[in-house]
């Protein structure tokens, strides 16, 4: 546990770190800032493809290149994990999930574990029918927040705005033209 008001906000040291790096064990920087010479046990990447930065290949490239410089500043046993909407094909999300998907063609080992969670998918009962998503109604699927997303609302949402509905909710933008 921290005290409030103490040591620097955008940094942690944990007291369980005993290699004697210089560095925190954890810092809050933004993927563009610079940490170069910096050596890290954790890298937590929270949201670095964004809306903006993922319209053109040429800023989705920049960022790729800048997600690559910063991971090669953690150490070798350092613990990676990256969360974000991934937008398209060429961003981090896109590029990293394309390579493991060739890996698994290959019969290679993953590199990393991808979890990809949309708002709804099929349940055991539409799985075994073999029904395919554009048969899926309301019994069909399973909602990942029901309480805040209604089968009625979701269903409107990909309606009325396919391309958003499949990067916002489908986290899936490959589904852009399929939902």
């Amino acid at each position: 546990c921290i005290l409030p008001n103490t040591g620097v906000q955008t940094e942690y040291q944990s007291p369980a770190c005993v290699a004697g790096d210089r560095e925190p064990t954890v810092r809050a920087a933004g993927i563009e800032q610079g940490l170069s010479g910096s050596h890290f046990c954790i890298l937590k990447l929270d949201d670095v493809v964004t809306n903006v930065n993922s319209q053109t290949l040429t800023a989705m490239a920049k960022i790729n290149a800048f997600i690559s410089v910063n991971k090669a500043l953690m150490h070798p046993f350092g613990f990676f994990d990256v969360i974000g909407t991934w937008y398209a094909e060429q961003d981090y999300y896109g590029v990293a999930i394309s390579y493991e998907e060739e890996l698994k063609r290959q019969g290679e080992s993953p590199t990393v574990y991808i979890h990809l969670r949309p708002c709804w998918w099929p349940n055991e009962a539409a799985l075994t029918a073999g029904k395919i998503e554009d048969e899926l109604n309301k019994e069909d699927l399973i909602l990942w927040f029901p309480e805040r997303l209604s089968y009625e609302w979701l269903l409107k949402e990909s309606k009325k705005d396919p391309i958003g509905f499949a990067i916002k909710y489908l986290n899936d933008p490959r589904k852009a033209h399929s939902v």
